[in-house]
């Protein structure tokens, strides 16, 4: 295991693994989900090479049928969890975080 994400409220954790791939467990009952997300259908079909283990996964507090999933090769992947599809690959030569603020102002 080398990432966990437990959204807020949800009943499913994702669990990262060294192999690249996500594994999903329903926390309520302790249960291993069969919806595993494997590392090669993640990246682009023409890379060949191992994306490394999964560093990071955030899931979109507006959209939760949406993951973001950082690999350690610096590939970034915004994973439709019921298309079962990636939506977008980004793929950066060094691993780069992105941090994204939000300012919520309250007019009184």
């Amino acid at each position: 295991v080398t990432f966990c994400h437990l959204p807020f409220q949800s009943k499913w954790l994702y669990v990262g693994t060294e192999r690249g791939n996500i594994h999903i467990v329903n926390v309520e009952s302790f249960t291993l989900s069969g919806y595993v997300i494997m590392w090669n259908k993640a990246i682009e079909l023409s890379s060949k090479s191992h994306p490394g283990p999964v560093v990071h996964i955030s899931d979109n507090p507006m959209d939760e049928g949406k993951l973001l999933i950082g690999f350690e090769s610096g590939t970034v992947v915004l994973w439709d969890l019921k298309s079962k599809k990636a939506d977008y690959r980004y793929t950066y030569d060094e691993f780069a975080c992105l941090k994204i603020q939000i300012k919520i102002v309250i007019d009184r």
